[in-house]
């Protein structure tokens, strides 16, 4: 499989996954909020806090990283 492949598979599954536990959480903590809040303060939440893709100059070209406020160095290089 080639890189630019593996970080985006990487990248998309991390998006689904926080996506997926922040939506559940924000239901459970608030059961009265409305469907369409729910998805926005979930879609912003994981905006924040899923990977970034940063595209980093090598000697063979450009490739694709994945950065994390968490962490300094890149996840994937």
């Amino acid at each position: 499989m080639k890189h630019n492949a593996k970080v985006f598979l990487i990248y998309f599954i991390s998006f689904i996954v926080i996506f997926s536990i922040f939506r559940f959480l924000i239901g459970y903590l608030f059961p009265d909020l409305e469907h369409i809040y729910l998805l926005i303060s979930t879609a912003i939440i994981t905006v924040i806090l899923s990977p970034k893709l940063d595209r980093a100059k090598d000697g063979d070209g450009t490739r694709y990283q994945l950065r994390w406020i968490f962490k300094k160095e890149p996840i994937m290089k």
